[in-house]
């Protein structure tokens, strides 16, 4: 944390680009040899500084270097153009570059407007798990000041994932592999929709118009109760300290896996 402002200084740019090579080389042990995905939403919830960054590694360490870096060269908009440019460009595999793109056009990108748009409007974006975080929270600062159809956009990327059948069929999976016991029923595809849908309206609870706010509403109505986290987490990690467990130790060895994991998802902490 002491080198790399005086590191950035002296080089500029070439000191990012640096940071994001060490950055990759750091990744690319972990990553799946089949897919192009970094997985960051695990390692590092946040871009910014956050309580749930909780898992410290070398690759949480760096990411906070490059975004360091990032910001203090982003002083300047021409700065700014410069640092998104390169993280765009030098690993576009990586989504931790992306959300460090989005943190910055969040919190220095007011005078960035079509980049704005052009990130909000990305449907790779919206979509990408481990851009959740990043999105939701330029979602929420910019909306208001988007153009209608732009917000209507969004708001129809809203109603249902883009691959209905492909959602249906990972349902199925899940449920072969760890509910054996149980066959996913034309009444639990409707409900997880409902769930799909109710959890992207939650990015935008507070500024949701008029004509979504009924159905919004009448889903809170219906799963609320199991809203266990900020929306704009995919994942998210509480702890539990009393005196006494939730449930009897014989109760919970007498539970199977499903049974247990029925039981956490409707578990509301005292």
């Amino acid at each position: 944390r002491k080198l790399v402002p005086e590191l950035t200084k002296v080089l500029g740019l070439p000191a990012l680009s640096l940071l994001c090579d060490m950055l990759g080389l750091a990744i690319e042990p972990s990553r799946h040899s089949e897919t192009v995905r970094d997985h960051s939403h695990i390692w590092r919830p946040a871009v910014e500084e956050h309580p749930q960054n909780q898992i410290p590694s070398l690759k949480s360490s760096l990411t906070t270097a490059a975004r360091d870096a990032a910001e203090q060269i982003s002083v300047t908009k021409e700065g700014l153009l410069g640092v998104i440019g390169l993280l765009q460009n030098q690993h576009p595999d990586w989504q931790i570059l992306s959300r460090i793109v989005l943190h910055l056009l969040r919190t220095r990108g007011d005078d960035l407007r079509d980049q704005v748009r052009q990130a909000l409007l990305d449907r790779k974006l919206f979509e990408d798990i481990d851009c959740r975080h990043e999105y939701v929270l330029l979602l929420r600062h910019w909306f208001s000041r988007l153009d209608k159809q732009e917000r209507e956009q969004i708001l129809t990327w809203m109603e249902a994932p883009p691959d209905v059948d492909a959602f249906i069929s990972a349902m199925k999976d899940f449920d072969q592999t760890f509910r054996n016991d149980h066959k996913v029923s034309e009444e639990d595809i409707a409900s997880e929709l409902r769930r799909w849908k109710f959890d992207r309206l939650s990015w935008l609870e507070d500024q949701l118009p008029e004509s979504h706010r009924a159905e919004f509403d009448r889903l809170t109505e219906e799963f609320g109760h199991s809203k266990r986290k900020p929306s704009e987490f995919p994942s998210y990690t509480t702890t539990f300290v009393g005196p006494s467990s939730p449930l009897p130790v014989g109760q919970l060895a007498s539970l199977n896996v499903p049974e247990i994991v029925e039981y956490l998802r409707d578990w509301t902490p005292s």
